[in-house]
């Protein structure tokens, strides 16, 4: 409940985005969608289990030349590692810290840039977009 009224007929919300008052007489399931959190779960939705062609043969970014195993997991700061190089690289110093997922697994793919993860809603164009878009 929002406002200072006792009354539930003039409940309001204020919109953190674009500051329009909603009346929230019906509760929360009279409320307007968030169009930018529902075009997030979709991609998400549209992108889970979805192991593209290119990451399905995805090589180490690590490995010596000429000695590349296959990806099986990412670092969302570093790329697609093998398992002896992931767990060399990430067991200790500053990269320790970082994200380490499935190969593919919740990531979501840019379809213009496979390589890279969206990451960002625009506004503009109502989805979600890589940094590089």
């Amino acid at each position: 409940r929002v406002g200072k009224s006792d009354d539930p007929e003039t409940w309001s919300i204020r919109c953190p985005v674009c500051s329009l008052s909603t009346s929230a007489v019906d509760g929360i399931h009279g409320l307007p969608a968030n169009l930018g959190i529902e075009a997030l779960l979709e991609a998400q939705k549209q992108q889970e289990d979805t192991v593209t062609p290119e990451l399905e043969s995805a090589l180490c970014n690590f490995c010596e030349t000429g000695q590349e195993r296959k990806a099986e997991t990412e670092c969302l700061e570093c790329g697609q590692l093998c398992g002896q190089c992931s767990q060399r690289l990430h067991n200790r110093g500053p990269r320790r810290e970082h994200s380490l997922v499935p190969l593919g697994g919740g990531v979501r793919r840019c379809a213009a840039h496979p390589k890279m993860a969206l990451e960002v809603y625009c506004d503009t164009c109502n989805q979600v977009i890589c940094c590089t878009c």
